[in-house]
């Protein structure tokens, strides 16, 4: 699809085929949740679906995956097609890869490629791609990510470098014997694999019956005429914003190996007429422990979702919408790690970069923006073994308050900007599945930002355990604090407190593997939005119903808000005007 088609498309027919595209990712995005064997898959939805061209080039994402897959599914067929050059590929093929070269990011995120051909069979046109986290490809520990121990890549699990386990639809046994006895749960492994490539298979078939009724000319000349529309609409949108240089800054906690060391981040925005440029030149280094990215998962990852969500939240993803984008990263940072760099928390410090990023935008663009989020990947993870010997893995992360804005309160809570509809895995499947019980999960109180608009509220959820087990936590954005905008507060950042029988409480941020006793409880807090604007000039009818609601505080709505109430959570009107006087008059 290199060359590009002269030949239009009749408004009706494109509108019909466009659609018909994101359709077909669509579906296999349920596909996917229905026939996978891991909660991470169907409860959780940490997967990516969508075609690309026969070069890479992003046709169309569906839109239930984690938008840290954002355009970025594509970019490791290259490894693919290194390996297996298109004049050897065949129809029936599939092709696995989770190459951290190729991808940059942890090994457990393994993308499926299945080629497509045209009408007959001859000329490859097109992949049908899915990614999705599987939940345990071996390394040193049970769900192979590690938080506070990892050094190296090879920790981490098996490495498949573009294999192909399916010629001509006969599956390779040996390689998926390989696959099966490299993680301690082969069949929901192998299961979780299958279901890709049945999702993969369903994807051909329903190009195939577009092609079989449009034909691959007119489908491709609708192709290339989206991204020529979403090139157009994203430099016409770009070209609104003034031009100049926005910057801004936030850390990370540390690498989780050398725990006092603080990772800073330093952004630049450059708005130029009609282009954006994302410079990551000073940003951390490359670090010793799991906290790295490859460039492509990381951070020109990084850069599409905060240019996306800052200047184009509307467009459908396609190559063409990210045109208009350029990305400054010099190799061996912590968004651009080479070789062995170890990644098995990549996700972590993605969020957190989004969240800056977003700030730098917010200088050129603030009504598109919202103070800081959580911007904690929050991973909890309880591991053991049952009575008849079998491995449990209870793998998840928790919400947070997302930020206020211009247009309203903060919302939340969530997950993070790295997630997307990501949900929270029921409580009722998890006390049926695995020996914890959930004592509470409740909101935050106080935990939000103060301002004209108010942050979202983090959470606190309460677990204990019914029988011995492991922990392994990765708590992050525990010293930055999420931020306000246009004079908000920041919101309170989380913690992770362990109550064992007989000891007392330790308080832990990055732990792999942590032996707990049966009885333990295990105190989860996330952190609050940040607050945007004055919290002086918000409505005191707004912070007595968020008394009222159990959101804040009366201390907090005296401290931060100006604002007393009377006996009955009515608004005190003459002593909530002394109190704003006071402020005044300072």
């Amino acid at each position: 699809m290199n060359k590009i088609s002269t030949r239009r498309t009749d408004p009706i027919t494109f509108e019909v085929i466009d659609f018909l595209l994101r359709a077909i990712a669509s579906e296999l995005e349920t596909n996917l949740t229905r026939t996978s064997y891991s909660l991470m898959i169907y409860e959780y939805k940490d997967f990516a679906v969508g075609i690309v061209a026969a070069d890479g080039q992003l046709i169309c994402q569906g839109t239930g995956g984690l938008p840290i897959f954002l355009a970025d599914i594509g970019a490791p067929l290259k490894s693919v097609l290194e390996s297996h050059p298109i004049e050897t590929i065949k129809p029936g093929d599939a092709f696995v890869t989770n190459d951290p070269e190729a991808s940059g990011q942890h090994l457990n995120n393994v993308t499926m490629y299945t080629p497509v051909f045209g009408e007959d069979d001859k000329d490859l046109i097109a992949f049908i791609t899915v990614r999705a986290h599987w939940t345990d490809i071996g390394g040193a520990v049970f769900g192979s990510m590690m938080t506070s121990s990892s050094t190296d890549i090879f920790q981490e699990g098996i490495q498949f470098p573009a294999l192909k386990f399916c010629n001509a639809g006969v599956n390779d046994a040996q390689i998926l014997r390989m696959i099966a006895k490299n993680s301690r749960i082969p069949d929901i492994t192998i299961g979780d694999l299958q279901a890709q490539l049945a999702a993969c298979r369903l994807g051909e078939q329903r190009l195939k019956e577009m092609m079989a009724r449009y034909g691959w000319d007119t489908i491709r000349a609708t192709i290339e005429e989206r991204w020529m529309r979403s090139e157009m609409l994203a430099r016409k949108r770009i070209s609104e914003v003034p031009d100049g240089v926005y910057e801004a800054s936030c850390w990370l906690d540390n690498d989780g190996i050398e725990l006092d060391r603080k990772l800073p981040f330093n952004f630049k925005v450059r708005i130029d007429r009609d282009e954006v440029t994302i410079d990551f030149t000073d940003i951390a280094d490359q670090v010793k422990g799991p906290y790295n990215a490859g460039m492509i998962g990381g951070g020109i990852t990084a850069a599409k979702v905060a240019y996306k969500y800052a200047l184009i939240p509307d467009l459908h993803s396609d190559e063409g919408c990210f045109r208009p984008l350029k990305v400054i990263l010099p190799p061996g940072k912590i968004l651009s790690a080479g070789t062995g760099a170890p990644m098995a928390r990549f996700n972590v410090i993605m969020a957190t970069v989004i969240d800056g990023l977003i700030k730098a935008f917010g200088e050129a663009v603030p009504e598109n923006v919202a103070a800081a989020h959580h911007a904690a990947q929050n991973s909890i993870q309880f591991t053991g073994r049952r009575e008849n010997g079998k491995l449990w893995n209870y793998n998840d992360t928790a919400h947070g308050g997302w930020g206020a804005s211009h247009h309203g309160d903060g919302a939340g809570p969530f997950k993070t900007m790295s997630h997307g509809d990501c949900k929270d895995i029921p409580i009722e499947i998890v006390e049926s599945l695995y020996p914890i019980r959930v004592e509470e999960l409740a909101l935050r109180k106080d935990s939000a930002g103060a301002g004209r608009s108010r942050g979202g509220l983090g959470t606190t959820r309460r677990c204990v355990v019914l029988d011995d087990a492991n922990l392994t936590v990765a708590w992050e954005r525990t010293t930055c604090a999420p931020w306000g905008l246009f004079g908000g507060g920041a919101g309170d950042v989380g913690s992770v407190t362990v109550h064992q029988p007989h000891a007392e409480p330790v308080s832990i941020k990055k732990v792999t593997q942590m032996h707990i006793e049966k009885g333990t409880h295990v105190v989860f807090l996330t952190a609050g939005g940040g607050g945007a604007g004055d919290p002086f000039k918000r409505p005191p009818v707004d912070v007595a119903r968020d008394v009222g609601l159990g959101y804040v505080s009366a201390q907090r709505a005296i401290d931060d808000y100006g604002v007393a109430l009377l006996p009955n959570g009515e608004v005190d009107h003459i002593e909530t005007q002394k109190l704003r006087a006071v402020r005044e008059a300072v």
